[in-house]
């Protein structure tokens, strides 16, 4: 239960054209049978998804965005649970097209655009040795959201978190009893990274 595509006026030989069907197992496959080429996915005329000849899967249109800050943040609260860091700076460089629409940045909220298993990576650099971090969801601690950063006054964290679309996300720099505090501007160690992996 397969169908072979060729190029027009090529006779189909065994190393030519694509196949797709249904195997033994019933599974749907498609297999490339030209040599060291890809195959590609688009939608609405743009390429969303590549698989090359190797295996490697890239999906150029991703969601991934990066922040910073834009100047200190002063007088921020590390020992209130649920302030956050408040990231002003969208790096447009790097991050993907139309990613900040989907981050705020008065308040530091990222705004998940799909539901599905996002990474944060997060390093700061501030007046105080950490103790610990988090991410805030809908403005609450979840569980199973605790990263230890290195007790420092420049540290980093880094988990991976499903969050449903619509949800909002921001980062929690602790140090208990602490309640003034400054985060500070620096592109080499303050800076949030958040990528979809699907």
């Amino acid at each position: 239960k397969f169908k072979v595509v060729t190029q027009m006026g090529n006779q189909g030989g065994s190393g030519d054209g694509v196949i797709f069907g249904l195997n033994g197992d019933q599974d749907f496959f498609i297999n490339n049978r030209e040599t060291s080429k890809n195959v590609l996915f688009f939608t609405e005329g743009t390429e969303r998804l590549r698989i090359d000849s190797s295996g490697n899967v890239t999906k150029p249109t991703n969601f991934h965005i990066l922040v910073a800050r834009d100047g200190d943040q002063t007088g921020y609260n590390a020992s209130n649970m649920g302030d956050v860091i408040i990231w002003n700076s969208v790096v447009t460089g790097d991050s993907s097209t139309g990613a900040a629409d989907h981050f705020n940045t008065s308040t530091g909220l990222f705004t998940a655009p799909v539901t599905g298993l996002y990474y944060f990576h997060v390093s700061v650099n501030c007046d105080y040795n950490v103790e610990g971090g988090w991410i805030n969801v809908n403005g609450s601690r979840p569980n199973y959201s605790a990263f230890y950063p290195n007790s420092a006054t420049s540290a980093d964290g880094h988990l991976t978190y499903h969050i449903t679309a619509g949800e909002t996300v921001g980062i929690k720099w602790y140090d208990n009893g602490n309640t003034s505090t400054t985060i500070n501007a620096n592109t080499n160690h303050t800076w949030w990274r958040i990528v979809l992996l699907g």
